[in-house]
């Protein structure tokens, strides 16, 4: 369903656009009731394009690329006003930050901005592809900020081992990046989870890349094929989706480590995660559940 400016509602009520366009148009209030009837729209959500993420992933369901900071005076304004247009009209507000809320250099500021709007919830965990928590300098404060509104894990995905995972996410030194923040948000008392998207390429080196998640002291594990999207990006990635035969062995692999179980957060790559792969409508292998020491 197209709205003024651009934007469009599914029949969740997702907006993948300025939703506060609606607010600010013309549309007589018969009109904005027909596209918003109960039977259609009970919620609005926002993905709102705070910063750009620094990788750009083979499997990312959002098609992630880097792109200029959001001011945030700018983003409390669409927040504002979309929340406003929900509570003006009886619907649920939601919203998330995209890609890679951790990258924006007001990180902290727009965490508690969402948490005003949407509640703290949305930040458990917090999910980052782990670049901007090994390069930046207030990393520690991020994290605290981060741990002040309830998270306790941030939620990382990998790729492969070494320059594997750096092709997969086209950022040479990401995987090395990716392990600094795991060991970073330890270091300040935080758990750490991952997704592991397997590939005909990096299923070779996944006894290799469960040791190093070994060592790391990952708290929780989620693995999978890569899902497929219909998208130039997703149909590439298609062609590495790896066979039964090379699945099986791993899934034997990790079920003698722990048994299986749901994925935690319930939805490690929910919709509405920015740099995770969606990974809902992939089958899972297994989740493995590692209690650090």
């Amino acid at each position: 369903m197209q709205l003024p400016g651009g934007g469009a509602l599914d029949r969740i009520g997702c907006c993948w656009s300025w939703a506060a366009e609606l607010a600010q148009s013309r549309l007589t209030c018969h009109q904005r009731g027909q596209i918003l009837a109960p039977r259609m729209v009970a919620e609005l959500w926002l993905q709102v394009e705070v910063v750009g993420c620094p990788t750009v992933c083979r499997h990312c369901w959002a098609q992630g690329v880097p792109y200029p900071v959001m001011p945030v005076a700018d983003v409390a304004w669409v927040l504002e006003q979309a929340h406003r247009f929900c509570d003006d009209h009886g619907l649920g507000f939601g919203a998330y930050p995209m890609h890679e809320l951790a990258a924006h250099p007001q990180a902290v500021e727009l965490l508690g901005l969402f948490a005003d709007h949407v509640g703290a919830a949305e930040f458990e965990p917090l999910s980052t592809t782990g670049v901007p928590l090994a390069v930046r300098q207030d990393w520690q404060q991020l994290l605290a900020a981060a741990a002040s509104l309830g998270t306790t894990t941030i939620w990382v995905a990998f790729h492969g081992v070494g320059v594997e995972h750096d092709r997969q996410v086209n950022r040479p030194g990401a995987f090395t990046e990716t392990c600094l923040a795991i060991q970073r948000a330890h270091a300040v008392g935080l758990r750490a989870g991952t997704n592991v998207f397997l590939t005909r390429t990096n299923v070779p080196q996944a006894q290799r890349l469960l040791g190093v998640l070994q060592r790391l002291e990952i708290d929780q594990m989620w693995w999978a094929p890569a899902t497929y999207y219909p998208t130039a990006r997703g149909r590439h990635n298609e062609r590495l989706r790896p066979t039964l035969s090379q699945l099986l062995p791993l899934a034997d692999r990790i079920r003698t480590l722990s048994p299986l179980r749901p994925p935690r957060l319930g939805q490690p790559g929910g919709p509405h995660r920015g740099g995770l792969d969606g990974s809902r409508a992939g089958r899972r292998l297994a989740t493995l559940h590692a209690p650090r020491r």
